[in-house]
C-alpha cells in the first residue's frame, strides 16, 4: 500500500513541476518573417508570416497593429501567455496588408506579451527586414509596346 501512495506522490509532484512557469523568463521570440509573394508587385496583397518560438507554457494571440509611414512598415503582435508545461514550442502568424506603391519597405515586427491576469504587454522582441515592391511585369510590358506601337505609327505619317 506504501508503493501506491508513493509512486502517486512522485507522478503528482512531477506535473506540478511540469505546470511551473516562471513568467519573468516566458517571452515571444520571432526566428523569421517572410513576405509573400517573394518578389511583389503593386498589385499584390502582401501577406506577411511571422514565426518564431516560446518557451513553454499556454501562447494565443490577442491582436495585432499594422502601421505604415511611407516606407517603413510596423507590424506588432500581441500574445499572451499562461502557465504549462515548460516545453518548447513553435508560434506562427499571418497578416495581410493591401497593395503597396513601388519601393523599398523596410518592415519592423515586434511581439508583446504579457502574462494571463494581468494588463501590461512587454516588448519581448524585434524583427528587421526590407523587401521591395515591383512594378507589375505584364503591366510594364503593355505600356512598352504601346509606346513602340505610337512611334511606329509616328514615323509612318512622316
Amino acid at each position: 500500500m506504501e508503493k501506491w501512495k508513493s509512486k502517486l506522490f512522485l507522478m503528482l509532484a512531477f506535473l506540478v513541476f511540469l505546470n511551473v512557469t516562471v513568467y519573468a523568463d516566458i517571452g515571444v521570440i520571432i526566428t523569421d518573417v517572410q513576405i509573400s509573394p517573394e518578389q511583389p508587385s503593386f498589385t499584390d496583397v502582401l501577406t506577411i508570416k511571422s514565426q518564431g518560438n516560446f518557451p513553454g507554457g499556454t501562447l494565443w494571440h490577442d491582436t495585432s497593429d499594422f502601421i505604415v509611414d511611407d516606407f517603413s512598415l510596423q507590424l506588432d503582435l500581441y500574445f499572451t501567455g499562461g502557465s504549462g508545461p515548460m516545453i518548447p514550442q513553435l508560434w506562427s502568424h499571418d497578416d495581410q496588408i493591401d497593395a503597396l506603391p513601388v519601393g523599398s519597405y523596410d518592415l519592423l515586427v515586434q511581439t508583446y506579451w504579457k502574462s494571463s491576469g494581468t494588463q501590461d504587454y512587454f516588448l519581448h522582441d524585434e524583427y528587421t527586414t526590407e523587401f521591395t515592391v515591383v512594378p507589375e511585369p505584364a503591366s510594364f510590358l503593355i505600356i512598352t509596346s504601346g509606346l513602340l506601337f505610337i512611334r511606329r505609327k509616328k514615323r509612318a505619317f512622316e
